[in-house]
């Protein structure tokens, strides 16, 4: 048959994988490079990267707790660079920001302070002036008060009667005046344009020209006693020329003359009326229907005189216009005269200290809660 052929050979073990083991170390020396290296770059990221992030974390936490005083360090012209030193802008503006409101604030809290003081300073010069003030019109007052007719001469003048006179300030320019005059006695009665301080000024004009006036004009001629009041408060208010540019002021009044010898009453009126009540009924007797003083009235104007039989009266009665236009009720009507004789005969038979108190109470139970408008006075007598 054929013949085989064998070749053998014979080799140390440790020869035969002396290749394996130094490329199995290598691989280990390699493998230890890459893991050197690794390390390096993790390390390098650390530093290049982290780091930044790290500090830009803290700033943060430091600014939300409002330390603005941290300044982050700018190590590099990369994005991170750019976004530490963005963030440091950031922080110096919030700063500017805060060191401004502190500083308006600062300087409103100062400015209050100021206004504090001069608020408080002009208070109490307001006060001192309302003192001043109030204290000069309460001296007015008593004035004003003193220049009435006293309850002795009203009460020697009227006989039975009540006078109300309630201004609607401290001072008004209601006024009534009693004087003795040709054998007789005198009331008039006047409600000045204004209130307050301008209508008591008003009321001392008056009851100056009344006093002249009596002294000019014939005893017992009480038309031409009214007359001279017109031409006295005119020319005293400067409106006597024809050319005038006076204020339109001027006053109402009613006269009513009592003569000794005669039972009758004479009524002159300008804008006033008087009431006279007998038997429960109350008639109205009108004057002339405007005042005195005013521009439109003429220097020479007349007015009427009535006369009524006193025996044939229970009780005469004037009012100035405070009382007929005062408001109130549902609808906010004045009072008028209507309601006006109403309290008179309502008062019927009651002495005049009760009726002074009834005719009051009906005029202010229906003012009710509405503001009182102007002076008012209200004498009544038998």
């Amino acid at each position: 048959g054929p013949t085989v052929y064998a070749l053998t050979a014979e080799i140390d073990k440790s020869e035969a994988f002396s290749g394996i083991e130094n490329l199995q170390r290598l691989v280990l020396i390699l493998a230890l490079v890459v893991a050197v290296v690794m390390l390096a770059l993790a390390f390098l990221i650390a530093n290049v990267v982290t780091r930044p992030i790290l500090s830009l974390t803290q700033s943060s936490i430091g600014i939300a707790a409002g330390d603005l005083g941290q300044e982050i360090q700018v190590a590099s012209d990369d994005e991170l660079g750019v976004l530490s030193e963005n963030f440091n802008q950031m922080r110096l503006s919030i700063r500017a920001k805060i060191e401004e409101i502190e500083e308006n604030r600062e300087a409103l809290r100062k400015a209050n302070e100021t206004l504090e003081q001069r608020v408080e300073e002009r208070t109490e010069e307001l006060a001192d002036a309302y003192g001043q003030i109030s204290s000069s019109i309460e001296y007015a007052s008593n004035i004003q008060r003193v220049l009435l007719p006293t309850d002795e001469t009203r009460a020697e003048a009227l006989g039975e009667h009540f006078i109300a006179w309630e201004p609607k300030d401290v001072v008004g320019g209601d006024f009534y005046w009693i004087r003795e005059w040709g054998g007789g006695r005198l009331l008039a009665v006047g409600d000045c344009t204004g209130h307050g301080v301008p209508g008591a000024f008003m009321t001392l004009i008056a009851t100056a020209a009344l006093n002249r006036s009596l002294r000019e004009t014939p005893a017992r001629q009480l038309d031409a006693l009214m007359t001279c009041m017109n031409v006295r408060i005119k020319t005293v208010l400067g409106g006597g020329g024809e050319s005038s540019t006076m204020a339109d002021d001027g006053m109402e009044m009613g006269m009513i003359y009592l003569p000794d010898d005669e039972p009758v009453a004479y009524f002159c009126g300008a804008g006033f009326s008087v009431f006279a009540k007998r038997a429960g009924e109350v008639t109205e007797h009108k004057g002339y229907r405007h005042g005195i003083g005013f521009n439109s009235i003429p220097l020479d104007q007349s007015y009427n005189i009535i006369k009524l039989d006193r025996p044939e009266f229970d009780g005469l009665y004037l009012a100035s216009d405070g009382v007929f236009d005062q408001t109130g009720g549902d609808k906010g009507h004045g009072y008028g005269k209507r309601r006006f004789k109403e309290a008179i005969v309502a008062a019927d038979g009651q002495g005049f200290d009760t009726q002074k108190s009834t005719m009051l109470k009906a005029l202010k139970d229906y003012q009710g809660a509405h503001p009182r408008r102007d002076d008012i006075t209200i004498i009544g007598f038998k």
